[in-house]
């Protein structure tokens, strides 16, 4: 018999809950076919982010192990990318990371958006 554990009591909870930005990006190609970024969208939500653990990190790319990752839960979907849109990004603690796998239960009455990103280096937060 263990603990009763309610997810959403947790995640709306103003000791863990925090104000970051997240960076919705349009993409789109010049006259040479080349992809640019034209528009970044800066938008603030709530939601709670805490270190990746080993469970989260075995959703990603082997490669990605290497970087920092964090994991967001957030009432706000957030996007690892479409045809138009490159993933999205958010800042916390003074680095950009890239969104790259979503968990979505916006669907189950909750309304949660589970994200893992990884840090981005300086060289891409540069471009």
């Amino acid at each position: 018999m263990g603990f009763p554990h309610n997810t959403d009591r947790v995640l709306r909870n103003l000791r863990w809950r925090q104000r970051f930005p997240v960076f919705k990006r349009a993409r789109s190609s010049d006259a040479h076919g080349r992809g640019t970024v034209t528009t970044e969208q800066k938008i603030y939500v709530l939601g709670v982010i805490q270190p990746s653990g080993g469970e989260d990190l075995d959703r990603l790319d082997e490669g990605d192990r290497a970087m920092g990752a964090v994991t967001v839960w957030s009432n706000t979907p957030l996007s690892t990318g479409t045809d138009d849109e490159l993933p999205d990004e958010i800042e916390w603690k003074d680095c950009r990371y890239l969104v790259r796998h979503v968990t979505d239960w916006s669907d189950y009455g909750l309304g949660w958006c589970k994200a893992i990103c990884v840090a981005q280096s300086m060289k891409e937060r540069a471009s």
